[in-house]
C-alpha cells in the first residue's frame, strides 16, 4: 500500500489518521466488539501480575525470595508459551486459540483464589501455566488484526487497538489498589477469574467475533 506518512513534504496527521482509524475500527463489528472484549480482559487479568509478590509474601507468608519465584515462574511460563506459540501457529481458527487461552486463564485464576495458605507450590504451579497461557491469546490477537484488517489501516488500527487495552489496564489496577486489601487477596483472584471467564464467554456468544478467526477474505463488516 502507499502510505502518506513516508511521502516527501507531507506531515503527520495524527489527529485525522486518529479519527479515520476510529472510524475503521467502529466499521467492523467483530474488530470493535473484540476490543471491547479487550479492555474488560485487560480490567480483569493485567492488575494480577501486580497481586504475586503480595500473595507469596502476606497470604502464603513466604518472604522476598519466594515472591522472587512466583514472577520468574511466570515470566518462564510466557517464554515458553510464547515459543509453543510460534512452532505451532495456533489453530487455524485463531478464536479457537484465544478463547480456549480465556477460559483456561479464567479458571486457573479461579483456582488459586480458593487455594488454602499451605499451598504455596500448587500457587507456583498454576503461576507458571498462567504465563504459558497467556501468549496464546495476546499474540493471536495481534495476528488476527494482521490478517483481517486491509493494509493501507493496519497501523492506525493497531494503534488504536492497543491503546484500548493500554488504557483499560489502569482502571484494572486502580480497583485492584482500593479493594483488592480490604475484600481479600483471594476474593479478588476469584473476581478476576469471573471477568476473564466472563470475557470468553462473550467472545463465544457474539457471532461477529465467534466466526472472525474464520480462514478466509478480509472482513468488511
Amino acid at each position: 500500500p502507499t502510505l502518506r506518512a513516508g511521502a516527501a513534504g507531507r506531515k503527520l496527521r495524527l489527529w485525522s489518521d486518529t479519527v479515520e482509524g476510529f472510524r475503521v475500527l467502529r466499521a467492523k463489528r467483530w474488530l470493535w466488539e473484540l476490543c471491547l472484549i479487550c479492555a474488560l480482559f485487560s480490567v480483569a487479568f493485567m492488575p494480577i501480575c501486580a497481586l504475586f509478590p503480595l500473595m507469596s509474601m502476606d497470604y502464603f507468608g513466604r518472604d522476598a525470595a519466594a515472591a522472587a519465584v512466583a514472577e520468574t515462574a511466570f515470566s518462564i511460563g510466557m517464554l515458553a508459551g510464547s515459543v509453543i506459540l510460534g512452532i505451532w501457529g495456533g489453530t487455524k481458527d485463531k478464536m479457537v486459540t484465544m478463547v480456549g487461552s480465556i477460559l483456561c486463564l479464567g479458571i486457573l485464576l479461579i483456582w488459586t483464589g480458593l487455594l488454602p495458605p499451605s499451598a504455596f507450590w500448587l500457587f507456583i504451579a498454576l503461576d507458571l501455566f498462567m504465563g504459558l497461557t497467556a501468549p496464546f491469546f495476546n499474540s493471536v490477537f495481534m495476528a488476527l488484526i494482521q490478517e483481517k484488517v486491509e493494509p493501507e489501516y493496519l497501523g492506525r488500527v493497531l494503534g488504536l487497538s492497543g491503546a484500548i487495552m493500554t488504557l483499560a489496564s489502569p482502571v484494572g489496577l486502580g480497583a485492584t489498589a482500593l479493594f483488592a486489601d480490604r475484600i481479600g487477596l483471594t476474593v479478588w483472584f476469584l473476581i478476576a477469574g469471573a471477568g476473564t471467564l466472563l470475557c470468553g464467554v462473550l467472545a463465544l456468544a457474539l457471532p461477529s467475533v465467534r466466526t472472525c478467526g474464520r480462514p478466509g477474505p478480509l472482513q468488511k463488516d
